[in-house]
């Protein structure tokens, strides 16, 4: 009976033991948060997954009053249909000199941070594109490296299935968890934060019931709220179900900031301000900074909202 007790005794000490022990590794191995300071400049480059939450503002909204005793800024530099050879700013001009306005306006903005997100586009060449897209990226990452910015690489989201007529996504889906592999070894590699999307919002080979994209590519706008929760969750915090109706009046005044920003580097017809055409309209160039004191009183305004809604004093 007292060899029954010692038994039962030893193997308890030796269960509390491995239990301390394994405690200790998860804590030791557990990602720490993405540091984020006071005074940050926060910018968003890539492509199409970027440039639509301008219209609706949900991950720069939840990131304002989640770090609401921060005083940050914010830019989105997201271009529909880039890469990371900058092809779609190029327009009417080379690639290279679309690469070069990527460069320079990355330069412009700033970055204390860059939460960058490329790959979706490039991923529709499946695995030969693989070695072009990394190279890519690798001299991306090179040249803006001169910001001194704290880099965050954003895997692509994987593709919803709509059902018909809509394709089935799954093959493309492989892509996509190919190049989010090579995005995640460019960031460990040089140790950078690295978001993988695929987890975060992961998708089924059913017909989605209740779909995040109008389409399964472009995010609706709850499905925004939900990018905004999980890239937060990514960055390696925990935030509650946002309420969307009180956080409504910040969002709006974030809407309008983005709004002036995006009229300030994007004119609707910057061919003729900023390309080819330029010599019948450059001469608007000069009106650009006239731009800034419109953004810089909205955020005033956020800061204000930020400080009201959390109920905390001033800005740290």
């Amino acid at each position: 009976m007292n060899d029954r007790k010692n038994y039962a005794f030893r193997l308890s000490i030796l269960f509390t033991t491995l239990f301390v022990v394994c405690s200790g590794l998860t804590r030791a191995h557990a990602a720490e948060p993405f540091e984020i300071k006071n005074g940050d400049r926060i910018v968003f480059l890539g492509s199409t997954f970027i440039e639509r939450d301008v219209r609706y503002g949900c991950t720069e909204t939840i990131m304002t009053t989640h770090f609401s005793e921060y005083d940050l800024t914010f830019r989105n530099l997201g271009w529909s249909g880039d890469n990371v050879s900058g092809e779609a700013r190029a327009s009417f001009d080379s690639v290279l000199k679309g690469y070069e306005r990527l460069i320079n306006q990355v330069n412009e903005a700033k970055p204390n941070v860059l939460l960058v997100s490329f790959g979706h586009n490039e991923s529709f060449k499946g695995e030969a594109g693989v070695e072009d897209f990394v190279d890519g990226y690798e001299k991306l990452l090179d040249d803006v490296s001169s910001t001194n910015a704290r880099i965050v690489l954003i895997s692509p989201t994987l593709q919803e299935n709509m059902g018909a007529p809509l394709p089935d996504p799954s093959e493309h889906n492989d892509d996509v968890r190919l190049y989010t592999n090579a995005i995640k070894k460019i960031a460990k590699e040089r140790s950078y934060h690295f978001i993988d999307m695929t987890k975060q919002l992961p998708v089924s080979r059913k017909v989605a019931e209740a779909p995040l994209t109008n389409n399964g590519v472009h995010f609706t706008e709850t499905g925004y709220w939900e990018v905004a929760t999980k890239l937060m969750n990514g960055l390696g915090y925990d935030i509650a179900e946002p309420d969307r109706a009180r956080l409504a009046p910040l969002r709006d005044v974030i809407n309008e900031k983005n709004r002036l920003f995006f009229n300030r580097w994007r004119p609707q017809n910057e061919t003729y301000i900023t390309g080819f055409r330029k010599h019948e309209q450059g001469r608007h160039v000069a009106e650009f900074p006239e731009y800034d004191p419109l953004v810089k009183e909205q955020e005033e305004k956020i800061a204000a909202l930020r400080i009201s809604l959390v109920g905390k004093g001033e800005a740290k």
